[in-house]
């Protein structure tokens, strides 16, 4: 199976869970990840085409871009690479997780950290 994502017409396709057990994909290298992502979708791993996994997608770019290797990973990890011939497919039905932020009790925290959790906590109430 071979989806050509590189012309425009294609940009509102969309995979099924049964579509991800026909293509070759590159996965999260963490099994914690994997088996998250497997639970989240309800995948039978066992029958995924797994051709590769990353723990640094970067290093997958020539890969997705002169193979026929498909990533599966969230939507905006390879935003930073601005290229073309890279497009997010979403999965149908969507779906979605919470994220989390954790740190440490009792620990000072930087000014920078201070900052940073002010504005994570200004974006929440707005949301």
């Amino acid at each position: 199976m071979n989806y050509n994502f590189r012309s425009h017409e294609n940009y509102d396709f969309s995979f099924t869970k049964e579509d991800l057990y026909k293509i070759p994909l590159i996965l999260p290298h963490r099994s914690i990840v994997r088996d998250e992502v497997s639970d989240i979708l309800k995948l039978d791993q066992t029958r995924l085409n797994i051709r590769a996994t990353t723990s640094l997608p970067g290093n997958t770019v020539s890969l997705l871009r002169n193979s026929n290797y498909y990533g599966l990973t969230i939507k905006g990890v390879y935003n930073n690479f601005h290229d073309p011939n890279l497009v997010f497919v979403p999965l149908v039905p969507n779906k979605s997780t919470g994220d989390v932020l954790a740190w440490r009790k009792n620990t000072i925290l930087s000014p920078a950290i201070e900052k940073f959790l002010q504005f994570v906590n200004e974006q929440i109430q707005e949301s």
